[in-house]
């Protein structure tokens, strides 16, 4: 099966749902092509790193996956008004099937002329918005979302087959905000990535210096007072006292700059590799207010999760991932650090029996039976 995915925000390398998707579909036995533009660098890329991804030009691998790069110009952080040279590669690719990533307009219609002249072309689009990520400037939303969106959606309603929204909130945000037919959406969700994923908790303790009889604590990410990490932090040192064994481990960057008492083991920004050990090693990792795409991660390691109940988090919920917080108070972390470390062993086991349902792997399967469905 060809393959064709649409993003602009594809970066060489990294692992968001752009670069996995394809990686596993390629990984699988489709061809995999990437379609994606040269204007979206995110800020925090170093000239050298954007550099090093231009010099590449545009035709080229990626690993196994082949990246074809087209023109945009009106650019915005998260779309373009202008597209030039889709239409033509898509007619080069001749793809059975095209993933489109987010609800952009221009290449979003020129997937949908490409699918209308080829009715064997299955066309999916996803969205990751939802009413937490949205704008919060009205005029903005009233405009773009509630009416250039809407009324993209009612031009391409029908040549779409399949809208998904990456959590159960960003499906009924795709009917409610988008006014999507609610039989065309599906919740596809965020995974995490396990390939090779061969981690050794007791010598990544060892590597970390984490004693192997610490009940251990992981947040990581962003993190800073916007994020509830004080709270986590005030939590700890309440249950400090009556379970001395008790390690936190925050890992990334700090937002704002608040003092950590002594005790707080602190790493900065870590690869791919020594986040992955890092969640594996860990007895529980907590996210107190916002959702991120490491509590998948966490999920695919095997471990127990903490987190703020939303509809973003909702799935992991009725799997019983980990324990779900209503305020996030201080009181309310502490009683749940209190309760995963009683109960550690019934919550991993939980997690480790129903973890591939967010594997990519599982998602491609998931991916191929639309496909059959829809084709």
């Amino acid at each position: 099966m060809k393959v064709v995915h649409i993003t602009l925000h594809y970066l060489d390398g990294w692992g968001y749902q752009d670069n996995l998707l394809p990686l596993y579909q390629q990984r699988a036995g489709a061809s995999v092509t990437v379609v994606t533009d040269n204007g979206h660098f995110p800020r925090s890329m170093s000239a050298q790193e954007r550099q090093a991804i231009l010099d590449k030009g545009d035709d080229y691998m990626d690993g196994p996956v082949r990246v074809r790069k087209i023109g945009t110009a009106l650019t915005s952080r998260d779309s373009a008004l202008l597209c030039f040279g889709l239409g033509r590669i898509l007619k080069e690719e001749a793809p059975d099937m095209i993933f489109h990533h987010g609800l952009h307009l221009p290449t979003l219609l020129a997937a949908c002329r490409y699918a209308r002249r080829h009715p064997h072309c299955v066309l999916m689009a996803d969205s990751h918005a939802d009413p937490i990520n949205a704008s919060s400037h009205f005029l903005w939303r009233a405009l773009y979302n509630r009416f250039a969106l809407r009324m993209l959606v009612r031009t391409v309603g029908k040549q779409v087959d399949r809208f998904y929204g990456v959590t159960p909130l960003r499906c009924e945000y795709l009917v409610s905000e988008y006014s999507v037919p609610s039989e065309k959406v599906r919740l596809l969700p965020l995974a995490g990535d396990d390939r090779g994923l061969t981690v050794d908790a007791a010598e990544a303790r060892r590597t970390f210096g984490i004693p192997e009889n610490a009940f251990l604590v992981v947040t990581g990410g962003r993190m800073g007072t916007g994020k509830g990490t004080d709270r986590l932090v005030q939590a700890w040192q309440r249950l400090r006292p009556s379970y001395p064994g008790l390690e936190l481990l925050l890992f990334g960057s700090m937002e704002d700059s608040f003092s950590l008492p002594d005790g707080v083991r602190t790493l900065g920004w870590c690869d791919r590799e020594k986040t992955l050990s890092i969640l594996s090693m860990a007895d529980v990792a907590i996210w107190p207010l916002f959702h991120t795409t490491l509590v998948e991660d966490a999920i695919v390691c095997g471990t127990p999760i903490i987190v703020k109940d939303s509809g973003n988090v909702s799935h992991y919920k009725e799997d019983g991932f980990g324990l779900f917080l209503e305020t996030a108070s201080v009181d309310e972390i502490t009683a749940a650090l209190e309760r995963i470390i009683r109960e550690a062993p019934s919550f991993r086991a939980r997690v480790e029996e129903r973890r591939n349902k967010y594997t990519y792997a599982g998602l491609v399967d998931r991916l191929e039976t639309d496909y059959q469905e829809l084709a």
